[in-house]
């Protein structure tokens, strides 16, 4: 496990607001993330000794931990009824 350079910040928060919407990458990967690499890509995201996701190998999309889905249910509005 090592520090994320500030490229691999910027790129996993660009996937995350991709997949779960505007601005919910600064919520879940804040400067000062680790990351877990296999094959010199992504696997884990590490933050404060705990895991927040994983990053599906085959298709690169993000597989959030308990501590992601906290994160991510802080950063939406709750929904309309």
């Amino acid at each position: 496990m090592r520090r994320a350079d500030p490229e691999e910040v910027r790129r996993l928060r660009m996937m995350a607001d991709y997949l779960f919407g505007e601005g919910t990458g600064e919520r879940l990967f804040p400067d000062g993330i680790a990351v877990v690499e296999s094959r010199g890509r992504i696997r884990q995201v590490w933050m404060e000794g705990e895991p927040v996701c994983a990053v599906r190998a085959s298709d690169g999309h993000i597989i959030l931990n308990r501590r992601g889905a906290l994160a991510l249910l802080g950063a939406l509005p709750a929904p309309r009824l």
